[in-house]
Formats: C-alpha cells, sequence, structure tokens
C-alpha cells in the first residue's frame, strides 16, 4: 500500500525577481566614468604594430616559410611562422630566455590580431621542441639566408659606405647548456657563458654571428669571421673604417688589415708591451690609450 506525505501548507512560495544594477560611485570618477570594453587590449601595442608593419613591408612571413630549414609534417602543427614571430619580438624586446616568452601573457588575443595569425606559443616547451630540430647545418643555411635578407635591405635604404662594428662579447648562461664554459666574465665571475663574435654596420645593420665556447680564445677565429662577413657583404657597399673592441686586437688580424690597406681601429688590453710602445708612437701609426690607429 502506498502513503502520499501530506502537503505542507506552510511552505513558501519564492517569486523570480529581476536585479536591476545600480550604479554606484565606484564607476565614476568626478565627471568620468569607469566602464570596460569587450576588445583586446596589451601594453605592448605600440612596439608591436611598428614591427608588424614592418615585416610585412619585407614579406618576412614569405621569407620565414621559404627559408626554413626544418619542416612541420605532422597534422596537429601549428605552423613555423607562429613560432619563431614570438621568438623575434622576444628578442626585440630584450629577452633573454625562453622563460621571458610570459612576457606576452597578458594580450595574446590583440597580438594576434595585430600580426595576422590564429595562434601563438604560450609554452616555453613549444620552441625548446621546435629548436631542438636544428643541426648545425641547418643552423648554417638559416644564417646564411639571414644574411642575405640584410644584403638586400642595405642597397634598399641607399646605404653606399658605412662603418664596420666587430664586436666579441660575453653572454651569461643559466643551467646547462652545450658550449657553455666558464671564462673570464667580469660581470658575473664563475658564471658559465658563451663567447659570440657580431659583424653590423654603423646604421644598425646586424650583418654576421657565431657562437663560440665559452672558454674559447677572444682571438679565435676572428680572421675568419672577418672575411666571412666581408665576403657577404653587398657588392654595392663601401667600408671605409673597421672599428673592433680588444677581442679582435690580435696580431694576424692586424697585419691581414694592413695588407688589405684596411683603415681601422682596434682596441688593445694596455699589457707592458703596449705601454712601451705608446711612449715611442710615430707619426704614422701607433697606439694612443689601448687603441691602435693608421692613418
Amino acid at each position: 500500500m502506498l502513503h502520499f506525505a501530506p502537503v505542507n501548507s506552510n511552505r513558501k512560495e519564492y517569486k523570480k525577481v529581476n536585479h536591476k544594477t545600480v550604479r554606484t560611485k565606484a564607476h565614476w570618477v568626478g565627471q568620468a566614468q569607469i566602464v570596460f570594453t569587450h576588445k583586446p587590449l596589451t601594453a605592448w601595442g605600440g612596439v608591436c604594430s611598428v614591427v608588424a608593419k614592418f615585416l610585412e613591408r619585407i614579406r618576412f612571413r614569405h621569407w620565414v616559410l621559404t627559408h626554413a630549414p626544418v619542416q612541420e609534417r605532422s597534422p596537429n602543427a601549428k605552423g613555423i611562422y607562429e613560432k619563431v614571430l614570438p621568438l623575434l619580438v622576444t628578442s626585440l624586446t630584450g629577452g633573454r630566455r625562453f622563460s621571458h616568452l610570459a612576457w606576452w601573457g597578458h594580450g595574446w588575443e590583440a597580438l594576434k590580431g595585430c600580426f595576422g595569425v590564429a595562434w601563438l606559443p604560450q609554452e616555453a616547451r613549444v620552441w625548446r621542441r621546435f629548436l631542438g630540430q636544428f643541426r648545425q647545418r641547418d643552423n648554417e643555411a638559416l644564417r646564411a639566408a639571414a644574411v642575405g635578407l640584410a644584403g638586400q635591405r642595405i642597397p634598399a635604404d641607399g646605404i653606399s659606405e658605412e662603418v664596420l662594428i666587430l664586436d666579441s662579447t660575453v653572454c651569461e648562461r643559466s643551467g646547462r647548456q652545450q658550449g657553455a664554459h666558464q671564462s673570464d666574465n667580469p660581470r658575473k665571475p664563475g658564471r658559465p657563458n658563451h663567447h659570440p663574435l657580431k659583424a653590423a654596420l654603423g646604421s644598425g645593420y646586424g650583418l654576421n654571428l657565431g657562437n663560440r665556447r665559452g672558454d674559447t680564445h677572444s682571438a679565435h677565429p676572428c680572421l675568419g669571421f672577418y672575411e666571412q662577413t666581408r665576403r657577404e657583404l653587398p657588392d654595392t657597399l663601401r667600408i671605409p673604417w673597421v672599428l673592433a673592441d680588444s677581442g679582435f686586437g690580435e696580431e694576424g688580424f692586424l697585419e691581414h688589415l694592413e695588407v688589405q690597406h684596411q683603415r681601422y681601429i682596434v682596441g688593445l688590453r694596455l699589457t707592458a708591451y703596449v705601454q712601451r710602445a705608446i711612449r715611442g708612437v710615430g707619426s704614422a701609426s701607433g697606439w694612443i690609450g689601448g687603441w691602435r690607429w693608421r692613418k
């Protein structure tokens, strides 16, 4: 036999109430109303809009897809350009580690619209997997293609004469990275680092880059690096002066410039030998303040 419980007649019935939003003082500052937009915002909009216009002008997307030494064959691949783009922009804004990709985390939607892409990586491991596909021959091929891109832009900007700047620098590294070894590092002694060579024009164009182990001697292989840079310069570009730091202050390199009748200013370490040479400086050539000069 079924028993039914009696209905509680004292039960309250709740009516649905449509709440109205009441404007409070928090939405106003003086006579200005504070409202929020649904449009994507980013603090990097200014720099990214300029970079996006420049990349569009030089057809950077087409260049990347044409010269990328690796190919993605997975059906789930997101695209090579979409991985190269944030790597470039992060470097331009001062990023030095894969973890600095997080700088863009608050404005991905705005950045995707700015650069015209549908996806951008948000994890550093995406970069590590992508760059892990590169081999030494791929690095050389990509470097040569980048030099060729700069060689096209230099004549297009009307540059026919410019100073060549050579630099031997130290880049600190964290963790265990291939080729990172302890060497003389005045900023952070004992920290493993790399010891790259860089070449650029006085106008700011980067021409060449060669990475070296951290324990490599400063002068090795500066002569081969210089000759490689000169061979890849446009034929229409004249180099009146070569400026280099003390990493290029090696006798063989200086004699090579002398044979080529190339005017130069090269920094030298103020050793006892150099100090004695300063005292006996002649009228044709010599050393001044640690810099060797030639008329």
